[in-house]
Formats: structure tokens, C-alpha cells, sequence
């Protein structure tokens, strides 16, 4: 596997002498002012910079995003050794029909999800996001072997999370034995004038009872973007809290000119026979986002959680209930402020101030 990634980055390499090659960055900071404990902290989010090369054919390339994480309100951070979110080397071979990526990548191409832009929501998705995330350690195949269709096998690092990456070390469990949750496979075919047809999953140790989902999307009238789909044994605990034995999703978007809506339910079945055991749970997020003029937009946003396991705020702290607004705009070319004041049932309000310098 080493070997191989190796190959791409060579190949890649040897390109760049006729590549597009594209350099970039971008620094988030902000303000926070809490009603809860009447508190005002500042905060640097994070600094990336990214890198994208690609030869001339567009046959092979490599990519690659550092960030500079987690400044702390406290000032006695410093920037440190960087995260790298995407480190990848990709090639295409038989005039397209197969593509290789190797390294710690992302891919979008079997998810289907929230595309509300705020920053509080956008929480339901079909594939726990096993594939992006901010990056997946390992190496994916994919085969295009006619128009619109898009099979995908991937063997993963032993651990996907956030900030864990392994880089390319081995393919084993915990326990050194090969893991069904280490392969990912997923299928997409697009239908000219319908909509997408997805099928995806991990399996888990055993192989035998693993994470999977079918969803379909439909986009065959105009301005209408709307995605039902069912998943088994691994519901998002991002908005849930546990992991279900199974449940459905649906994430329905509507575009009219400059106005936008959109509405996600999720229900989870109660697990009362799993290793991982949850209750019933049934959540739901709402966006509407008006772009007023050129560079300025509103968002305004809601979500219900039955069970108040995790909403919003990035806490499990019972909040059932929440609400909250946008006001963004970009006051120069690359610089974006944006006023977010939400309310949450239980924790209460946040005023938030959010800039981000792009590069």
C-alpha cells in the first residue's frame, strides 16, 4: 500500500512540470458572548493553507491542507505543529475509467446531506461522513464503467477520526486483526432528469452486522433538491447521541432565485438488543437563507432534539430546542464577517462574531 502511495506522489511530481497548480489559505477567529454565564471570549479558530497540483491532462495531481488548530481564548496557545486534514495523491488510468487515491483524503462522492451553510446545523447526512470528515487515512478505488455510474472500495486506516489520522500505518483493528470496519464501500448512480440513486456502508469487526444506508435523491424539478434514505446501525450520533439499530432521513432543499429552504428530519428507531443500546429519537433542522445583495446573506435556523442529546451548541447538555440567525457579509474581497446570535431552551442565548480571511 506504501508502494503504491508512493507511485502516485511520483507521478504526480513529475507532472508538476506542466501543472495547474493552485496555492491558497484561509484564518478564522471570532467572538463569543455567552447569556448563559455573562461571559465575552475571543478566539482564533484555526489557520489552513492548501495546495493543489494537477498535470496538464488532468490524468493525475496531489492535494494537501495544514491547519493550525484550537488557538486558545487564553492567548498561551501557539500555532505549533499543524493537523493535516488532506495529505493525497490521486491518478486516473484507463482512459478514466478507474481512479486511485492514496493518502489521507476526503471524498463526497457517496454522501448525501444537509447543504445549509450555517454554522450551527447541517447535521443529517446518509454516510456518517466516512469518507470526509476532514480526511480518511487509506487508499480508495474507484471504477467508472459507464455514464453515471461511480463504484467506490476503499481499505481505511484503523481509526478515521478527527485529528487521528494513523497516516498509512497499517490495516488492522485495535487488536491487530484486519477490521470490517476498515473497508468502505459505496455506489452512486446519477439519472440524467431524476436524481441519484446511493448505496453505501462499513462493515464492523465480525463483518457480520455492519453500518450501511440507501438513500435516493431527486433533483428532476427545477430548484428542487430532495433526498429520502434509510441507515442501519450507526444513525449520526451527531444529532442523536447513540448510535441506532435503524432509522430514515430525508433532507429537502428548495432554491427560488435568491431564496433558499430547507427542512431535515431524522428518526431513529430505539436499539434494545445491541451492544451500544439507545432510545427512540427523532430530530429535526430548519434553514431558510436569503441572499440580499451580492456578498451580504441571512440565515435564519432552527432544530428540534427529542431527547436533547446533542443540538447546536456541541453539547450534550439536554438542549431540546433551538433557534438562531446569520447575518454575513463580506466587507472586502476574501473577508467575511458574519453576526450569529442563537437562543438554546436550556443553556440559553450566544452572540456570535465570526471572521474568516481567505487567501
Amino acid at each position: 500500500m506504501k508502494k503504491l502511495v508512493v507511485l502516485l506522489l511520483a507521478l504526480s511530481v513529475a507532472g508538476f512540470a506542466f501543472a495547474q497548480t493552485t496555492i491558497g489559505g484561509n484564518f478564522r477567529g471570532g467572538l463569543t458572548m455567552s447569556g448563559a454565564n455573562n461571559t465575552a471570549s475571543p478566539y482564533f479558530s484555526h489557520f489552513d493553507t492548501t495546495f493543489a497540483s494537477v498535470d496538464k491532462d488532468g490524468n493525475y495531481g496531489v492535494n494537501s491542507d495544514l491547519r493550525w488548530d484550537n488557538l486558545k481564548t487564553d492567548y498561551t496557545s501557539t500555532l505549533g505543529t499543524p493537523t493535516m486534514l488532506n495529505g493525497y495523491a490521486w491518478a486516473k488510468m484507463a482512459n478514466g475509467m478507474v481512479k486511485v487515491t492514496g493518502g489521507v483524503f476526503d471524498n463526497y462522492d457517496y454522501d448525501l446531506g444537509t447543504n445549509a451553510g450555517n454554522r450551527q446545523l447541517s447535521n443529517i447526512a446518509n454516510d456518517e461522513w466516512a469518507l470526509g470528515s476532514e480526511g480518511a487515512t487509506g487508499i480508495l478505488v474507484q471504477l467508472f464503467p459507464i455514464k453515471g455510474l461511480n463504484i467506490g472500495v476503499a481499505g481505511l486506516a484503523n481509526t478515521i477520526t478527527n485529528g487521528n489520522w494513523g497516516w498509512l500505518s497499517k490495516f488492522s483493528a485495535p487488536n491487530g486483526t484486519f477490521s470490517g470496519a476498515n473497508l468502505y464501500a459505496g455506489v452512486n448512480y446519477a439519472i440524467d432528469g431524476f436524481g441519484a440513486v446511493v448505496l453505501e456502508g462499513q462493515g464492523n469487526d465480525d463483518m457480520t452486522n455492519g453500518r450501511y444506508s440507501a438513500s435516493v435523491n431527486f433533483t428532476g424539478m427545477s430548484g428542487l433538491n430532495a433526498t429520502v434514505g434509510y441507515q442501519h446501525n450507526g444513525m449520526n450520533n451527531w444529532t442523536s447521541g447513540v448510535w441506532g439499530k435503524d432509522g430514515g432521513f430525508a433532507v429537502i432543499d428548495y432554491t427560488m432565485g435568491d431564496l433558499f429552504f430547507e427542512v431535515a428530519p431524522q428518526y431513529v428507531m430505539a436499539d434494545t438488543t445491541g451492544t451500544v443500546q439507545g432510545a427512540t429519537n427523532f430530530y429535526v433542522e430548519g434553514t431558510v437563507q436569503y441572499i440580499v445583495v451580492p456578498g451580504a446573506v441571512v440565515r435564519v435556523y432552527g432544530a428540534y432534539d427529542q431527547n436533547g442529546a446533542y443540538i447546536g451548541d456541541g453539547t450534550s447538555n439536554g438542549n431540546t430546542m433551538m433557534f438562531g440567525a446569520e447575518l454575513g457579509y463580506s466587507i472586502a474581497k476574501g473577508v467575511e464577517v458574519t453576526f450569529s446570535p442563537n437562543y438554546y431552551n436550556k443553556t440559553g442565548y450566544t452572540n456570535n462574531i465570526f471572521v474568516k480571511v481567505g487567501l
